[in-house]
């Protein structure tokens, strides 16, 4: 099962176990009237209350869930059918009721759940199926019914078919904008360490292409002899290490700096309104950081880092280009080493 379906399943049983008490609610509040009620609706309601009761606590012990769904997609189905049918066959034609009553304020929520349910086809073939069981309900028994009671009918069954086009419409909008919004992660996303990409760096640099008047630090850095523990270790421990670095970095920065990995070992940190000091002090606390965390199966990892600071003319691929020289001027320096760009050299 994909991440997604459980991280909805999830939600869906988050949704029952706070909605079912409000339903079981309504059901005993319809119970304190029990002198006023049919024997029928006595027994209804009773069931219901029971059953729904027992629903909650399955849901809860994470017990039979689809079976679950199932029984109450077929048990409200039914319900519905048959409150229809008592609606427009008793009160509508021999008691002469010209509304379809208050039970039709739960038909929506039927459908939504019909739709969050079963799959995108079952749930429109059954919904449609569902409507029209009902609208031949109200047709079998117009010859029977006052014009009032006709008119509420057609206004209730043309609101129950919006609200079938609404769930297809938004159905199909929720589909969309999730496809949109894993495609746009997919193509900004390191897939490995969950971080941005370069790509996401790329875009970052398109909202300030000039640096006049605004103070920026890139931080370029890369793991000192990363071959090595791929080689020694195997590729599979070498994307652990990456991972770990990657947690080990976003609890050191602020919220707002940009963190992504640049490729291979090599990550960068763009940091906006930070004075150069400030960007210095966090490149030193992030290198110890590393060089203290004890990697699984490899121990201790170092790492050389360089640095430039926006002047006011720089572009921000220029200050790359200086970040990257002074990451170079660390790694001749022994590596494990903070340095920032030297304009002299």
């Amino acid at each position: 099962m994909s991440n997604h379906l459980v991280k909805f399943n999830r939600i869906k049983r988050k949704f029952y176990l706070s909605i079912i008490p409000l339903i079981i609610l309504v059901l005993i509040l319809s119970l304190l009237q029990w002198t006023e009620l049919t024997t029928m609706n006595r027994s209804l309601f009773v069931s219901l209350t029971l059953f729904y009761s027992f629903t909650w606590l399955f849901l809860y012990k994470q017990i039979y869930l689809k079976i679950v769904e199932l029984t109450n997609l077929i048990l409200i189905s039914c319900v519905h059918l048959t409150i229809t049918y008592l609606v427009v066959a008793i009160k509508m034609s021999e008691s002469h009721a010209t509304t379809v009553g208050e039970g039709a304020l739960w038909t929506p929520l039927m459908y939504i759940y019909i739709f969050i349910t079963l799959p995108k086809r079952k749930s429109l073939f059954f919904s449609f199926g569902l409507w029209t069981l009902t609208f031949l309900i109200g047709i079998f028994h117009f010859q029977h019914l006052s014009s009032e009671a006709i008119l509420s009918i057609i206004h209730y069954q043309v609101a129950t078919f919006v609200y079938i086009l609404f769930l297809v419409f938004a159905r199909n909008l929720f589909n969309i904008y999730s496809k949109t919004e894993l495609l746009e992660k997919m193509a900004y996303q390191d897939s490995l360490t969950k971080l941005k990409n370069r790509r996401a760096v790329y875009k970052k640099f398109e909202e300030f292409k000039v640096m006049t008047n605004k103070r920026v630090s890139v931080i370029f850095f890369d793991l000192d002899y990363f071959k090595e523990i791929n080689d020694e270790h195997g590729h599979l421990t070498g994307d652990y290490v990456l991972q770990e670095v990657a947690v080990i970095i976003q609890e050191c920065i602020r919220q707002n700096d940009l963190f992504a990995r640049w490729g291979g070992e090599e990550f960068i940190i763009v940091a906006e309104n930070i004075p150069p000091t400030s960007a210095v002090q966090l490149a030193e606390r992030l290198r110890i950081r590393i060089e203290m965390h004890s990697f699984k199966n490899v121990g201790s990892v170092t790492s050389s880092f360089g640095i430039a600071h926006s002047n006011g003319v720089d572009s921000i691929e220029t200050l790359v280009e200086k970040a990257d020289l002074a990451l170079y001027e660390a790694k001749n320096a022994g590596r494990n080493a903070v340095k920032e760009f030297d304009p002299s050299l």
